[in-house]
């Protein structure tokens, strides 16, 4: 497994975050960029 972080705020230290492939962790970004545009809308 590799390991990255992310950001759940622009000022937030970082959380861990597991992956097993380049293409998981694009599509969860993707995913999560996706949710975050979604809600802005509203």
């Amino acid at each position: 497994m590799a390991y990255d972080h992310k950001h759940r705020t622009a000022t937030d230290t970082g959380v861990l975050y597991e992956f097993s492939s380049a293409q998981q962790l694009l599509s969860d970004f993707f995913n999560e960029v996706n949710k975050r545009m979604e809600g802005d809308e509203k």
